[in-house]
């Protein structure tokens, strides 16, 4: 029994001692810390003054040294500057974690010096410190946490190259940003990152981004935009609302990251990614892409369209419905075309399109087209969609390859001006309404290999 007594009051000692560690606290050069001898190395950690709160410029040491012990300074109590009217702050690299909320609310602080060293910025850490318009990242930094950076007044911002990740919200209503620099490895920008900096003008983003999330650049003002090669998502509302925005170029990589492809047909574009982007007229395309769509073309008020030699496959609704197309070159190796890709399109005079080399036609995807060409050769076609060119009053004469797959209704149906049908050696089967309603067919010619003929 005095055996078990002797235990818990060592034990005690040692808490008490532990808490009393804590509870030593020294004033240097202005600012007050609380020390602890018991970490290894010794530590400590800056502390709200006894009264009143700091002002002024404040730069906190990397080690301090008291009754002969040297302490390295790893951090900050959560009130030891919250809401304080310092204006500038330099941190040491002995501080890796700048944690959340550290300097929330500090609307005098104008200048943020972190050194080498410092790794983490956490969430809120300078939220709505509205007048900071300068801050310094160092390289080592890792990740910027979310919301870290919202509502301050940056003017520019340079990302170190060790930083892969920015954080939802993280710059979030920055409205006096106008320029940012992005590092070579950065991998993701989460949802909101740059939502409404409404003075941000130019961005490059990096080779080798692979994710762009929801809301990312809603509401800034770039006028240009290069999408790199290697991003393989982009969410919804990306780039929403960036009214100043004209052009934008889909890039080709050859180092296109393997696996965890959305699409099969190439990386996924999020609902309304340029929604409310009423100046976006260029669209340059040198890569597959698939856009998320609730019905309507993701670039409608596009004029100028370049599909390059890269580009394979043409995604549904690309265009439908678009009446502002002044100019479209379609590269030479695009075979399929998506159901309602070009529904209701105007084409513009003297454009070209490569019907020749075609292999799938999505349904609807020439559907009521003015101004296509009176001959079209699908002579490489494999599987033709319904209505794929329905109500088409420019077509007078079409063939078809002896590949094709004429299964479906009305592929043709209400082509008025059609005149000649060739149908190639090797054809086997036209299904039910193919062609219906061609009141001006006068010459078909059928293969031997025909075996079977629709209704209609």
């Amino acid at each position: 029994m005095k055996l078990m007594k002797k235990l818990l009051l060592s034990f005690a000692l040692m808490l008490i001692a532990s808490s009393a560690a804590w509870a030593d606290y020294v004033v240097v050069n202005g600012i007050r810390f609380e020390t602890n001898e018991w970490t290894d190395p010794p530590s400590a950690r800056v502390m709200a003054p006894e009264e009143g709160a700091y002002s002024g410029e404040i730069v906190i040491p990397s080690t301090i040294n008291y009754n002969d012990v040297e302490y390295k300074v790893t951090g900050f109590d959560y009130y030891a500057f919250a809401g304080s009217e310092i204006t500038k702050v330099t941190i040491p690299g002995s501080v890796e974690v700048i944690s959340s909320e550290r300097f929330r609310g500090c609307e005098s602080l104008t200048t943020v010096v972190l050194e080498k060293g410092v790794k983490y910025i956490e969430a809120y850490a300078f939220y709505h410190c509205t007048a900071l318009s300068s801050v310094t990242l160092p390289e080592g930094l890792l990740n910027i946490g979310y919301c870290a950076f919202e509502s301050t007044a940056l003017t520019s911002l340079t990302i170190p190259s060790t930083v892969t990740k920015i954080e939802s919200n993280a710059f979030l209503e920055c409205a006096s940003l106008t320029s940012v620099t992005f590092p070579a490895g950065l991998k993701n920008i989460d949802s909101g990152a740059f939502y409404h900096c409404t003075s941000l003008a130019s961005i490059t983003l990096p080779e080798g981004l692979e994710t762009i999330g929801s809301n990312a650049f809603v509401g800034t003002a770039i006028t240009s935009l290069t999408i790199p090669g290697t991003l393989m998502n982009i969410d919804y509302n990306a780039f929403a609302e960036c009214t100043s925005l004209t052009s934008v170029t889909f890039a080709y990589s050859s180092n296109i990251p393997e696996g965890n492809w959305p699409m099969e047909n190439g990386t996924l574009w999020g609902y309304d990614l340029f929604s409310g982007c009423t100046s976006l007229t260029d669209i340059t395309m040198n890569r597959d892409c698939y856009f998320e769509t609730y019905g309507g073309s993701p670039i409608p008020y596009a004029e100028h369209v370049t599909l390059g030699s890269h580009v394979t496959f043409i995604p549904p609704y690309f265009l439908k419905d678009v009446t502002t197309l002044k100019s479209l070159s379609v590269g030479a190796n695009v075979t399929e075309v998506s159901s309602d890709a070009f529904r209701g399109v105007t084409f513009p005079t003297g454009s070209t399109f490569p019907f020749s080399q075609l292999k799938k036609i999505g349904g609807n995807a020439f559907y009521y087209c003015t101004n296509l060409p009176a001959t079209i050769n699908l002579s490489a076609i494999e599987d033709l969609g319904y209505g794929a060119f329905g109500s088409n009053e420019d077509i007078t004469s079409v063939t078809i390859g002896p590949k094709a797959k004429i299964t479906e209704s009305g592929v043709f149906n209400g082509c008025s001006n059609l005149v000649t049908l060739n149908l190639s050696e090797g054809l086997e089967e036209i299904g039910d309404y193919c062609f219906s309603y061609l009141y001006g067919l006068t010459t078909v010619s059928l293969p031997s290999t025909l075996k079977k003929i629709g209704a209609g």
